[in-house]
């Protein structure tokens, strides 16, 4: 196997903010919704992107407690995989967007995030969808699942 026959991959990391039923979300400025979330910078793990994630885009403190999902979309130059945290705010404190990329932040109840999943204002749809409708089922995968090594790994 050559170095050009190796898949480029993107990894991402994405957080379910929950409290009392409710989800938050971010607006983004094309005025669609979805959820806090971005790529992992180099050297971060999956857990440590979704917490600066939550600050960053929600202005949040979270406590991970949960995996929604794992994901892995093809591209047409290589291969996405995000792995979907569910995670509480850490202390009180109001949500307030903290990244110029975020138009709003909007707690949702069940009735709105249903709503969202089936109009036109879904950032990126085919894959905030389905975190949306594991998120309504309360899909749980146990946070120990996720194993992360500190420090570099070079093979």
């Amino acid at each position: 196997m050559s170095a050009t026959d190796r898949l480029n991959v993107s990894f991402t990391a994405a957080v379910c903010i929950e409290r009392d039923g409710q989800l938050l979300m971010v607006q983004k400025q094309d005025r669609r919704w979805g959820l806090p979330g971005g790529h992992l910078l180099k050297g971060e793990g999956i857990l440590e992107a979704a917490r600066r994630e939550a600050r960053e885009e929600a202005g949040v403190c979270i406590v991970p407690y949960a995996i929604l999902g794992i994901y892995h979309f093809p591209r047409d130059d290589g291969s996405s995989l995000c792995i979907v945290i569910r995670a509480f705010i850490s202390q009180q404190a109001s949500a307030e967007a903290q990244d110029a990329e975020v138009r709003h932040i909007e707690w949702k109840d069940h009735r709105a995030v249903r709503a969202l999943i089936t109009s036109d204002d879904l950032y990126r749809p085919e894959y905030v969808a389905q975190n949306l409708m594991a998120w309504l089922e309360d899909k749980l995968i146990p946070l120990d699942t996720l194993q992360e090594f500190p420090g570099s790994w070079a093979g």
